[in-house]
């Protein structure tokens, strides 16, 4: 971690967002350090005079404001306004974002490689610095063209790069070795079966009041549907003690054979019971009778 200057925690916050840049003592370039930057002239010379793209920027956005305050005044618009919005404005928006990746991208997101500073990756600063927001993965394969080493993780800049390359402006892309890409997710993988034994460690068994709920409802749902069963076929015959009991004759022994319903009424369990109880006068009449 002591050697990256840019991080939080070597220096501070602020050092690592805006102090090692304004710095004096590193506005001098090492170009021992650089050598592939020394190869080009163009570039070296917008290193040296770095302040002639800022100034030609801002003069280009005050005649565009004139310019449209001349030929287009319902826009209501001028020179001044368009230096403050798209000059200022934009490019204090610009540097901070960048600088977020030198401080924030330190202290927020999660860390896939295991390098030894304490960069991490971070969908919200790739967001705000189309790109740059996969810290660590850049950290552990600085060389690689693209900061998003799977297709899933946004990085506009290569987007753009690979628009440029079709037209033969730019080329000699440096890909992610394949090993690296094997090294990250086999790191994904140890830390999803990481994240699924704390949970099975720390949460209990029944995580939900539905588990308890459920059984129960269906519980009642199967003993209502069996009783709308029950219900829906009943006795055709009905039960004894409901039957309509006829008059018996004064000697049943010499009807029994034309009034067979009187015989199997004397010879249920009900009208047994009730003769025994001598609750019921129909049943006293036949114990009567039969006596």
């Amino acid at each position: 971690m002591q050697e990256d200057a840019h991080s939080p925690h070597v220096h501070g916050f602020w050092w690592s967002h805006i102090g090692w840049i304004t710095s004096r003592r590193n506005f001098p370039t090492d170009y021992s350090k650089v050598r592939d930057l020394a190869k080009f002239p163009e570039l070296a010379w917008l290193n040296r005079f770095d302040m002639v793209v800022p100034f030609a920027f801002a003069a280009a956005m005050f005649g565009v404001g004139e310019l449209l305050a001349a030929r287009a005044p319902q826009l209501g618009t001028n020179g001044w306004q368009m230096l403050v919005w798209a000059f200022f404005v934009s490019t204090t928006a610009l540097f901070h974002g960048t600088s977020c990746i030198n401080s924030l991208a330190h202290l927020m997101g999660e860390r896939r490689y295991k390098t030894t500073d304490d960069s991490r990756n971070s969908l919200i600063l790739a967001f705000v610095t189309l790109g740059e927001g996969w810290h660590n993965n850049h950290h552990r394969y600085m060389s690689a063209t693209r900061n998003g080493f799977y297709w899933w993780e946004i990085d506009p800049t290569c987007y753009g790069l690979k628009l440029l390359a079709c037209t033969g402006l730019i080329w000699g892309f440096k890909a992610v070795p394949q090993s690296v890409l094997d090294e990250g997710a086999r790191a994904e993988h140890a830390k999803s079966v990481a994240a699924a034994e704390r949970r099975a460690r720390f949460t209990p068994v029944e995580t939900s009041p539905l588990s308890r709920v459920v059984p129960a409802a269906a519980a009642i749902v199967v003993a209502t549907v069996q009783s709308a069963n029950c219900d829906a076929a009943p006795n055709k015959e009905g039960p004894p003690m409901h039957r309509d009991i006829p008059v018996l004759p004064e000697n049943p022994a010499s009807d029994q054979s034309t009034h067979p319903s009187a015989s199997a009424i004397l010879s249920c369990p009900f009208g047994a019971r009730a003769g025994k109880s001598g609750s019921s006068p129909g049943a006293a009449t036949r114990n009567g009778s039969t006596a």
